[in-house]
């Protein structure tokens, strides 16, 4: 399994899905350098993707993972903090759209090319005001969703 978390750090909540992967590689023990992009461990990757996450297509590749989870602040007209799957062909539409790449065009090259499913969940932003911190409840969302998948990985083992 591949997590990729994507956003961009700058952007208030749009930092979700970066700050969801660096909290998952804490809970799972994972000791990196602060600008360490990814690791492999056993049979995960965990990717902090940041804008860019079509960068990584050939770290995925290589990897081959049996999924793929995308994780993006995403508009998802619900309380700020609210994590829900979304289609990833439609990703286009859902994001906050601070990417480089539609994640719709990523997630579609990426089960062409590295072959598995690819699933994305979005958690639902409060602000995305530059220069401004992430937002009580989407920190706590991601705290939940990476202790969640903290469980899920390590239980893969």
């Amino acid at each position: 399994m591949a997590v990729v978390g994507v956003g961009n750090a700058l952007n208030g909540d749009d930092a979700a899905g970066g700050l969801a992967v660096r909290l998952l590689r804490r809970r799972l023990g994972l000791r990196l350098p602060e600008n360490s992009s990814s690791d492999q461990t056993v049979r995960w990757l965990l990717i902090d993707a940041g804008l860019a996450p079509e960068n990584f297509t050939g770290v995925l590749r290589r990897f081959q993972p049996d999924c793929t989870l995308f994780i993006d602040a995403a508009w998802l007209g619900a309380k700020p903090g609210a994590i829900a799957g979304l289609d990833p062909e439609l990703a286009g539409g859902f994001g906050a759209s601070t990417h480089l790449q539609p994640l719709a065009t990523l997630t579609g090259y990426l089960r062409a090319e590295a072959g598995g499913e690819v699933a994305l969940l979005g958690i639902q932003p409060a602000h995305l005001e530059q220069g401004k911190p992430v937002s009580p409840p989407v920190r706590r969302a991601c705290s939940l969703l990476a202790g969640w998948l903290a469980q899920e990985l390590s239980t893969s083992l």
